[in-house]
């Protein structure tokens, strides 16, 4: 069972979870990965390669959850800071939320015949099924991202903690997602003799979507059985005043400790997101890898950020976390940039063994470096949290967390819509992919090794600003 630490004093910067609460809490981490993590690697595709709508404008349909998702969101923090009830403040949002999660997810793959003929009806499903998965995602991942927060409020074991949920999402990223795309998308010959890619068949995003359903719904329960005592232990009494929603909300974004890691988690993740829109194409058009050496390269990026996030723990304890976010944007740009150059200059080519290996290695060092980066920042907006509760007693967690994943989900629509507007602009059309042009490639190849990951340098003098370390920490909290 997960062992909660809460308490109204708070406690050493030494004091490290138990590995049985790290991997109890991680495993709540996969609703959030297969959802996440599913939707950017195929959604775009589905929609552009099955359905033969424009890019460009499926990933706006799919962006505009965001407007939803600005108000859910923080009404979710607050709700859940507020509720009090026999299985505490967050199981019963956890529950109800990845059940609307799994039926959703299942939904976006599943479009009725009725609307298949008509590009405008397909919009507005996809419009109608991504706010109800985003309005699941909202329900389930605000407590749970809260909860996390309240499970070691220590500076060195939250980073420990969120080391693990991120070691976990990569885990199902990579047994889901990943492994995908040689389980549910492995090509085939026709009867004509023709070559069929896997992703051209609509059944196998059907195939795939019915797995993660389960696979959601399965992680779920084990999540609410092994919290469900600490739950009810959690519990609190209602406070004797009521805090306003948006004004909890509001301090929480002008709080100094937390304001300049928004901007910072923002434009990196901007990068992040961009950069998974454009990889899926980049393995079947720029790479030109069958389906095992696809599921093989997004295992790479699994294994890179799992192993980033792993060691992020410990270089914490060394370096302190600011130091080991900036390693990690900056190793993390030069590894795709060292590609870039190897792949634009000729000296390795698609297709060969030679190039597979590197682009494997290098686009996994690029997320390696993200591996150092976002458990870091999440534990860093955790300190904020307590801090703030050093200096005004009361519940936080749910509004710093709903500040967090506010600025995560707008990075993730802003990403889907800069990728689908790029990938129209340098020649991409739905349906016709293999007919892209050499230049065309190379474009894209400039756009996914270059640019999208310098983005992430924009963010640096943000996180250069944001005040708190080790030090300033154990300061304020003693």
């Amino acid at each position: 069972m997960v062992q909660v630490y809460r308490s109204e004093s708070v406690l050493s910067s030494k004091i490290v979870t138990p590995l049985r609460s790290a991997i109890s809490y991680g495993i709540g981490e996969g609703p959030n990965s297969l959802v996440t993590n599913g939707v950017s690697t195929f959604g775009l595709l589905y929609y552009t390669e099955i359905l033969h709508i424009s890019p460009a404008i499926a990933g706006s349909a799919l962006s505009l959850s965001i407007f939803w998702e600005a108000f859910t969101e923080p009404v979710m923090g607050y709700v859940s800071d507020q509720t009090r009830s026999r299985f505490g403040s967050r199981l019963p949002w956890i529950v109800v939320g990845g059940g609307l999660i799994a039926l959703a997810m299942y939904l976006f793959w599943h479009i009725p015949s009725r609307f298949t003929g008509n590009s405008t009806a397909i919009i507005v499903y996809l419009i109608a099924v991504n706010i109800a998965l985003r309005t699941g995602l909202t329900m389930y991942f605000i407590p749970y991202l809260a909860l996390g927060f309240e499970l070691s409020p220590s500076y060195d074991g939250r980073s420990r903690l969120q080391s693990f949920r991120w070691v976990f999402n990569m885990l199902a990223n990579f047994l889901g997602p990943a492994l995908a795309w040689s389980i549910f998308f492995r090509g085939h010959t026709s009867a004509t003799g023709v070559r069929v890619d896997g992703t051209a068949v609509a059944e196998n995003y059907a195939a795939m979507s019915s797995a993660f359903a389960i696979a959601i719904l399965v992680m779920i329960a084990l999540l609410a059985l092994s919290t469900y005592r600490d739950g009810r232990f959690a519990a609190q009494p209602k406070p004797e005043r009521k805090a306003r929603l948006w004004s909890e909300f509001g301090q929480a974004l002008q709080d100094r400790n937390m304001r300049w890691l928004l901007g910072f988690a923002l434009l990196v993740q901007i990068a992040l997101m961009t950069v998974v829109a454009l990889q899926t194409y980049a393995y079947i058009f720029v790479m030109d890898l069958d389906s095992w050496q696809r599921s093989l390269a997004n295992g790479a990026t699994m294994v890179g950020m799992a192993s980033g996030a792993f060691a992020s723990t410990y270089l914490c304890r060394w370096l302190d976390k600011k130091p080991v976010v900036m390693i990690g944007v900056v190793g993390g740009i030069m590894s795709h940039a060292l590609f870039g150059i190897l792949y634009l200059t000729g000296v390795i080519h698609s297709g060969t063994t030679t190039g597979f290996v590197t682009f494997v290695l290098l686009h996994g060092g690029y997320w390696m470096g993200s591996g150092f980066i976002f458990p870091v920042v999440t534990a860093m907006i955790g300190d904020s949290a307590e801090l703030r509760s050093a200096r005004s007693p009361g519940r936080h967690e749910g509004v710093y967390s709903a500040a967090l994943s506010l600025s995560m989900r707008i990075a993730f629509a802003i990403g889907l819509l800069v990728g689908g507007w790029l990938l129209s602009n340098v020649g991409f059309q739905p349906g016709a992919a293999v007919q892209m042009s050499v230049e065309a490639k190379r474009q894209l190849a400039v756009l996914l090794f270059f640019v999208t990951p310098a983005i992430a340098l924009l963010g640096l003098p943000a996180l250069l600003r944001h005040p708190v370390n080790r030090q300033s920490f154990e300061a304020s909290t003693c």
